[in-house]
């Protein structure tokens, strides 16, 4: 019985120790949260610590602007930035990138559905017309990638459901996740 007394002390003792402050109050403030992951297992479901997002900066781009603004993406999921860049081998055409927050998961593999989804909606505008890559990233509260990937090749690819859904979520190479 010892064990069980000492054990919850001891992880509230952790907890306690680190909400303490830092001193680094110019830091940007995480605005959303995800559940954290624990490898501890217990007899009865303990609620883990959230850890949260990077907070949605505003999109330079209007033309991408509004293409995040109009995305439907899964409950909970949002945009946190986007941005276009160049390559000089490929005159006027964009890699497009796009930041989210997905509380459910920080794996690539459950990122490409929603990747997925992103790019099939990508492919019939405008921008979509000049997008030679796209890159879809899970972002941490420090936005550093918790998982991200990549479609090198956006204008080889149908991004219409065909061949298959599943050959669609194999497109996606992996950059990190």
């Amino acid at each position: 019985m010892r064990t069980a007394v000492v054990l919850p002390i001891i992880g509230a003792t952790a907890l306690l120790a680190g909400c303490g402050s830092s001193g680094d109050d110019d830091k940007v403030q995480p605005t959303t949260t995800r559940p954290a992951m624990t490898s501890v297992q217990t007899s009865a479901p303990v609620a883990a610590e959230p850890a949260a997002c990077y907070p949605s900066h505003p999109i330079d781009d209007p033309e991408l602007s509004a293409f995040a603004d109009g995305l439907q993406l899964p409950a909970g999921v949002s945009v946190v930035h986007a941005l276009t860049s160049t390559e000089s081998s490929k005159p006027g055409k964009v890699a497009v990138h796009v930041y989210l927050c997905v509380p459910t998961s920080r794996t690539a593999d459950a990122l490409r559905p929603i990747a997925t989804d992103i790019a099939k909606a990508l492919k019939g505008t405008d921008i979509g017309g000049r997008t030679f890559a796209l890159y879809v990233a899970d972002k941490d509260a420090a936005f550093k990638d918790e998982a991200k990937v990549k479609d090198p090749d956006f204008q080889l690819h149908l991004w219409n459901g065909k061949p298959s859904a599943k050959a669609e979520l194999s497109t996606w190479q992996v950059v990190t996740g």
